[in-house]
């Protein structure tokens, strides 16, 4: 349930917790463990778009879009909160363009304090400013900031993330360091998140290197799911020694600065079979209101949370149901769960290169 390991801070504010929401913590563990299609419990993860826009133009980008509102609203994101922030555990902003482009977003974080929610933010970190970064580091329930950065060097990261400026981003890494040690927080953790390619894979060691200088806690790798046929080259699928080399030198530099390092399995290693929780546990809600049980099926919704009063009607539909039933069977309702690495690691084409189609 949560991405790191518990801290002093992170254990006082789940002291804070109110009865509602532990009980709904240990109800969902419960429903999970018994393999419970209809659910009583609601989830405990949340990823929340606030907008689909963006102000870079990343070369790998699928931009993907749905019917309705490119913006959460205000309105809409409390209609969200009351509904399901009472028992939620933590709310990732992570997907779909740069949350800080949502001119409302400052006060979702505020009200994710309200309902002592903790919050996970991927940005690609362009529009932070003094002001921002004080208020984030300040916010008692920010667990993590995400850093979307791929590569060492300014030509690799200017080229991949097109439209970025290099050394602002830089600079707000740093930035975010020195407010954590200026008022003594453990968190957030300050993360740096990179997609390696072969356009990237060989700057890996430097990446750490440049982790450390800014005082970054962590660097989390994961491979780039091509989807669009022009960049299939930049696929690392058949490239296993050319990436073992990489994550070694990696992994030995961060082990000397104390970074920590999380990386993928190597390309073409199987894995056993792990369970797949994400339908009983996660829920991803579009600025539309549009809901996905995973961040790996963008194009197929499973109803609508503003179409609906009662939750747990949209939880417990028919579609939801059908997922639970067949997400760890041979026989999928979604195929692509096929290809996950949950399910077969990182042995399979599909987890480079992405077919979204529901075949």
């Amino acid at each position: 349930m949560s991405s790191y390991w518990l801290n002093r801070e992170e254990i006082r504010a789940i002291g804070g917790f109110g009865p509602l929401k532990i009980a709904n913590i240990m109800l969902n563990f419960m429903e999970v463990k018994l393999r419970k299609v209809k659910l009583s419990s609601y989830p405990l993860i949340l990823d929340i778009v606030p907008t689909k826009a963006c102000n870079l133009d990343c070369f790998f980008c699928i931009k993907y879009s749905t019917e309705g509102n490119a913006e959460l609203s205000l309105g809409q994101f409390n209609f969200i909160a009351e509904r399901l922030f009472p028992r939620a555990y933590e709310v990732y902003f992570c997907s779909g363009g740069e949350p800080f482009l949502n001119k409302n977003f400052m006060e979702f974080l505020e009200i994710c304090g309200r309902y002592k929610v903790f919050i996970n933010i991927t940005s690609n970190g362009t529009l932070l400013t003094e002001g921002i970064c004080q208020r984030l580091i300040t916010n008692r329930y920010l667990k993590a900031f995400s850093f979307s950065f791929d590569g060492a060097k300014q030509e690799t990261v200017e080229a991949i993330r097109r439209g970025i400026d290099y050394q602002k981003v830089i600079d707000n890494m740093r930035l975010m360091a020195d407010l954590k040690k200026h008022y003594r927080r453990g968190l957030p953790l300050l993360n740096i998140r990179c997609a390696v390619m072969k356009k990237n894979i060989n700057e890996l060691p430097e990446l750490i290197k440049l982790a450390d200088k800014t005082g970054v806690d962590r660097v989390t790798i994961n491979y780039l799911n091509v989807s669009k046929d022009q960049y299939k080259g930049e696929s690392l699928y058949r490239q296993v020694q050319l990436v073992r080399e990489n994550f070694y030198q990696a992994s030995r530099i961060a082990k000397a600065r104390h970074i920590q390092l999380v990386l993928p399995g190597l390309p073409q290693e199987k894995i056993k079979t792990r369970f797949c929780d994400s339908p009983w546990r996660f829920i991803k809600i579009d600025p539309d209101g549009s809901v996905r049980f995973c961040y790996g099926v963008w194009q197929l919704s499973v109803g609508n949370i503003f179409n609906t009063d009662k939750f747990l009607d949209l939880w417990n539909n028919e579609q939801y149901q059908l997922i639970r039933k067949t997400v760890n069977g041979k026989d999928p309702y979604f195929k692509h769960c096929l290809d996950c690495s949950v399910h077969c690691g990182y042995n399979e084409q599909g987890q480079y290169i992405y077919n979204s189609g529901q075949d």
